[in-house]
């Protein structure tokens, strides 16, 4: 089972969304890599939202945020 929220602004196609996008692609990169989050399964930016897989056996989206 997993879960999938998404960071998503679809009225707003502009570079600043994009790089709060990345920066938050790379914050959970990271966290993740450290060991610090569990439980994501896949992180996938794109131009104006981010989709983030996670099994809900181990985390769920008020952890994730």
């Amino acid at each position: 089972m997993t879960g999938t929220p998404q960071v998503h602004n679809k009225y707003s196609l502009d570079k600043r969304i994009n790089t709060e996008v990345i920066k938050l692609f790379h914050f959970i990169r990271k966290q993740t890599a450290s060991g610090n989050i569990e439980g994501i399964l896949n992180c996938t930016p794109s131009y104006n939202k981010l989709i983030i897989n996670f099994d809900l056996k181990k985390i769920n989206a008020n952890k994730v945020f």
